[in-house]
């Protein structure tokens, strides 16, 4: 998530959040909550998505490459009543990072059930990302109840929904099960997401302190100082080049010397050597 262009909505963590994620998610608050819980549960529609990404690629080139405006766009331009195609472009989306939101490093230490050791191993911009989804979840369990909410991540469907979220390389179907609520409770419980506010915060602050430190360690030259510098003098040794007295000999082909090669002594010198 480090290369995604990111928000530039001043906050904690926004900083680091992409823009295609913030933007849908924001969109969805202002849909019906209903559409938006039966849509999670449903599976990817990938031709309407798929359509839905090309009019995205086409309008970013008429936006001239501004991510947020193509986004807004876009997705101002869907019906209303279309709720399943946003939130399948969001989860194609999930599905196309290079590493799921809950990285791969975390599997081993969240299977063991220690989920806040597990998170501390998030980069930041994961955690960002993973936040926002956070709260999305809780909004809906606002609207509606827990149960519902966690009763998505047990559905039958071609992606498990918990697969979004966090992809893994282990086939034991046993573990997909127990994977899968770890998943829910990290996404649904408000304990978790208290600690995943902490950690961010924890993250921002080393952040400034190690950049105050390092701008603290970089040297500051004055106008005088700079001015009494010697500039570093080039010999031609330095600049490799040739002085007038070394000139340049062509070496013949197939010769470790560069001497000129001895001609062929002609058949009337041999004549008179023979005759000597």
């Amino acid at each position: 998530l480090r290369d995604l262009p990111v928000s530039k909505t001043e906050g904690t963590g926004l900083k680091h959040l992409p823009i295609m994620l913030y933007e849908i998610v924001k969109h969805l608050y202002g849909c019906d909550a209903r559409e938006v819980l039966d849509s999670w549960g449903c599976c990817i529609d990938l031709i309407r998505v798929t359509n839905l990404r090309r009019d995205i690629i086409a309008e970013y080139k008429k936006c001239e490459g501004d991510h947020e405006r193509t986004i807004k766009n876009v997705l101002n331009r869907i019906p209303r009543g279309n709720v399943s195609d946003i939130v399948g472009l969001l989860k194609l989306w999930l599905l196309e990072l290079p590493d799921s939101v809950i990285p791969l490093v975390c599997y081993e230490t969240l299977m063991q059930n220690d989920v806040v050791k597990g998170l501390r191993l998030i980069p930041v911009e994961n955690l960002t990302s993973l936040l926002c989804l956070c709260k999305h979840f809780h909004w809906l369990i606002k609207e509606f109840d827990l149960v519902s909410v966690e009763k998505l991540f047990s559905l039958d469907g071609d992606v498990p929904l918990y697969h979004i979220f966090a992809r893994h390389r282990e086939r034991q179907p046993r573990d997909v099960v127990e994977y899968s609520k770890i998943v829910a409770h990290i996404l649904c419980d408000e304990k978790v997401y208290g600690a995943l506010e902490e950690l961010l915060q924890e993250l921002e602050t080393q952040t400034i302190e190690k950049e105050e430190a390092r701008i603290l360690e970089e040297p500051v030259f004055t106008e005088g100082h700079t001015k009494n510098r010697r500039m570093p003098t080039l010999t031609l040794e330095k600049l490799n080049v040739r002085s007038e007295e070394d000139k340049f000999v062509p070496r013949p082909f197939k010769t470790l010397s560069a001497e000129p090669s001895p001609t062929k002594s002609s058949s009337r010198s041999r004549s008179n050597s023979k005759r000597l």
